[in-house]
């Protein structure tokens, strides 16, 4: 794929670390998801990271296919506890010190400042919808209150 130059990419990231870029973008990737009209074209949609977390857990069909669900509140405990049940020696904290280290820090300093409220209305309206089996199934809702 081609890349953009150092100092387009970098505009390209910290416009999207402002409040006005978030909303931007979330309106442009939800939209399109939203519109998608079968199961393929909405995998597509942000290389598959708009799929909501339900359509991992159960089947078009409702059966229940994965049975270990971390939740991001409590991943560092989900995570190891998955780990262990495993057999495995991999911890949350090992893996998060190595995704740290590939991380770009000016990036993640710039978007460390948005948080849930600086999502627009309309955005979460969009998201209630196309979530809404994740809120009620999964039992989550992503803002206090909600």
């Amino acid at each position: 794929s081609m890349q953009l130059p150092p100092d387009q990419q970098s505009f390209s990231s910290r416009k999207r670390c402002t409040v006005l870029g978030l909303n931007e973008y979330l309106r442009q990737e939800l939209s399109s998801y939203a519109a998608a009209k079968n199961a393929t074209r909405r995998r597509q949609v942000g290389n598959c990271h708009f799929l909501p977390n339900s359509r991992f857990v159960w089947t078009g069909e409702g059966r229940r296919a994965c049975q270990f669900v971390l939740n991001h509140s409590t991943l560092e405990h989900d995570f190891d506890a998955l780990m262990r049940e495993h057999g495995l020696g991999i911890r949350y904290l090992d893996m998060s010190s190595h995704a740290q280290k590939l991380s770009s820090a000016s990036l993640a300093a710039a978007c460390k400042k948005l948080v849930p409220s600086d999502i627009d209305a309309d955005n979460v309206r969009r998201m209630q919808r196309i979530y809404s089996d994740d809120f009620s199934r999964l039992g989550f809702w992503p803002w206090p209150g909600g």
